[in-house]
């Protein structure tokens, strides 16, 4: 964030499961790389994201299985191929947020988004 310059970003480098005990309900977007499955980052992101906040997550080879564990679990998650310029391998960016259902029960849920 100093070195572009952006008033409006935080970088946290903690473990993500300290965090969210200070943080929660904190972020509009939580990114990920290198970290886990689809689904123990959402585990992980899920309960420091506001409301309509989404989880960012770079993966190698597009994560079929991953996302479709995601939308068994009622979650809106999609894959989109990007280049990373120097590397001559596939890399896909993932977006998780909240499906409709499970942001329905958050809303009933003390400190649900």
């Amino acid at each position: 964030a100093g070195v572009l310059e952006l008033t409006n970003v935080q970088v946290v480098h903690q473990r993500v499961e300290d965090h969210a005990q200070e943080a929660a309900c904190s972020y509009d977007w939580v990114l990920a790389r290198g970290y886990a499955t689809l689904a123990q980052c959402w585990a992980g992101a899920r309960p420091l994201l506001r409301p309509n906040g989404a989880l960012l997550a770079m993966k190698g080879k597009h994560p079929g299985e991953e996302l479709e564990e995601l939308t068994k679990l009622g979650e809106n998650a999609r894959a989109e191929a990007v280049e990373v310029p120097g590397l001559d391998e596939d890399r896909h960016l993932v977006t998780v947020r909240q499906g409709p259902r499970a942001h329905s029960q958050n809303m009933h849920r003390p400190g649900g988004g």
